[in-house]
């Protein structure tokens, strides 16, 4: 019997991969990091977040062979700048970027049956001298899984 699985670590990498083949406005590539230490600059960070099923009717329907999921994906967006200022537009400059890449690539080069962006929570601090911006971009990637 085959199996399906949602791939969830195989989700994540489409996403950064489409948002590792943009380039900024400014000519600049986007720049990934998986670490919680954050350089300078501009940095991006994808995060699987949990799921949901999206339709228990599907699941009853198929005796259970079968399963529509929704991944639930956070795009940590942080910007440094000489002031808050700066930082705050720099990185809304950057969320802009980034949800154009992604609507740009629906279903994540087949990945996933669909993609959806959703909402943003923004953050603006300063450490020191230092001033961050950061923006945490929801992302809901549908797919359905199957034993059969």
């Amino acid at each position: 019997m085959a199996e399906t699985v949602f791939g969830y670590e195989t989700v994540g990498q489409a996403i950064a991969t489409v948002l590792a083949n943009r380039t900024f406005v400014d000519g600049d590539p986007m720049v990934l990091h998986e670490s919680r230490q954050i350089p300078s600059g501009r940095v991006i960070n994808v995060q699987f977040a949990g799921r949901t099923n999206q339709d228990v009717a599907i699941a009853a329907i198929s005796g259970g062979q079968q399963n529509a999921l929704r991944a639930e994906f956070t795009v940590d967006i942080y910007q440094s700048g000489v002031d808050a200022t700066e930082a705050a537009r720099l990185r809304n400059r950057m969320l802009d970027e980034v949800e154009v890449a992604l609507m740009g690539d629906r279903t994540l080069s087949g990945a996933v049956a669909h993609l959806e962006i959703g909402e943003v929570t923004l953050v603006e601090q300063a450490e020191d001298r230092n001033h961050w911006a950061m923006a945490a971009l929801r992302v809901y990637t549908d797919k359905t899984v199957t034993t059969q």
